[in-house]
């Protein structure tokens, strides 16, 4: 199932069991119309907040009503069968609810993760980014023979003009091997 509809299955799993406890709290000759009122209050606020995703809410909400059970049973207002049968489906509750608070947490953690990927991501292009800018200035300050490196524009490289007498094959006379030349 999508992650909607999980969420949706899950809560009404909650809202299906809390019916449970509702019909285990209707007023009955063990319970009195008062504190059949009370559970089904709390029964409720566990349905409701469950449905709105508050379930940290709804723990608190469904262990006050085991707290009011509890209450119910030792004032013995709460027969033991009837006590049983609520105890029993606000387990199945509270087992709901942890399964949805986990669900949740494992949620929101893959969230962080995706983010801080994201976030590491970006860091890495924007330094690939930068380092292409970087290249791109030196290579165009070599290209545009900047001053300082060997072209220095002051006109001394290879093509220079070589003065009298500096020629590899002229002597002082000419060229080498001829009369007078410096090859003899």
């Amino acid at each position: 199932m999508g992650g909607w509809r999980t969420a949706f299955a899950r809560r009404a799993v909650v809202v299906a069991a809390t019916a449970v406890v509702l019909a285990g709290c209707a007023a009955q000759p063990d319970l009195t119309a008062d504190d059949a009122a009370a559970f089904r209050e709390r029964v409720a606020a566990v349905a409701e907040r469950s449905l709105a995703g508050d379930y940290a809410g709804a723990t608190a909400e469904l262990a006050l009503l085991e707290t009011a059970v509890g209450e119910a049973v030792k004032a013995g207002a709460l027969g033991d069968d009837r006590a049983a049968r609520i105890t029993g489906a606000l387990a199945a509750v509270r087992s709901d609810l942890d399964a949805q608070i986990a669900a949740q947490q494992a949620a929101e953690q893959a969230a962080r993760e995706a983010a801080e990927q994201a976030e590491q991501a970006a860091a890495a292009e924007a330094a690939r980014i930068a380092a292409e800018q970087a290249a791109a200035e030196e290579a165009a300050q070599r290209d545009s023979g900047g001053a300082d490196e060997n072209g220095n524009g002051k006109g001394k490289g290879k093509d220079k003009e070589k003065g009298p007498g500096k020629d590899k094959d002229t002597g002082p006379g000419g060229p080498k091997g001829r009369p007078g030349g410096g090859g003899e």
